[in-house]
This record gives structure tokens, C-alpha cells and sequence, in this order.
């Protein structure tokens, strides 16, 4: 069974961190820390993997930064899970 995860967990979890990721890096630590069979979920939207989910937060302009390096957006998250 694989761990569904919000990806509102994601965003804590690079907050936490303060490092800056690639793309790569990012979906990397996900896989670390949620396992490699996650499947991730937005308020509207489910069953993602970890890329799918990047490019989501991605597309919501949830990070700053560039491909190089990004980081979370300070203070850009919806008040529920």
C-alpha cells in the first residue's frame, strides 16, 4: 500500500530543510522522506507521483527561485489540507 501524502507535507518539509533543491533534489527528498511509492494530493487533484507533484507546485507558484535552485514561497498555502 503505498503512503498518500498532501502535498501541503511537501511544502512543510522544504521549509524545514531551508535548503534549496533542483528539480531532482526535490523529488529525491520527497522519495527519502515519504518512500518511493508515494502518491501525492492537492486540494484538487490526487494520485500523483513525486514529479507529477513538483510540476504541480511548480505550475501553482508555490517556489522561488529558478531550475537551479528554488525554495519554498514564504507564507503561500492554503488554510486546509
Amino acid at each position: 500500500m503505498s503512503n498518500k501524502v498532501h502535498v501541503h507535507d511537501v511544502l512543510n518539509m522544504m521549509s524545514q530543510s531551508a535548503e534549496q533543491y533542483s528539480t531532482d533534489s526535490l523529488i529525491a527528498a520527497m522519495q527519502r522522506t515519504f518512500g518511493e511509492d508515494a502518491q501525492y494530493r492537492s486540494c484538487s487533484q490526487q494520485g500523483m507521483d513525486a514529479a507529477q507533484a513538483v510540476s504541480f507546485l511548480k505550475g501553482k507558484g508555490k517556489f522561488e527561485g529558478d531550475d537551479s535552485g528554488f525554495t519554498r514561497k514564504a507564507g503561500d498555502t492554503c488554510s486546509h489540507s
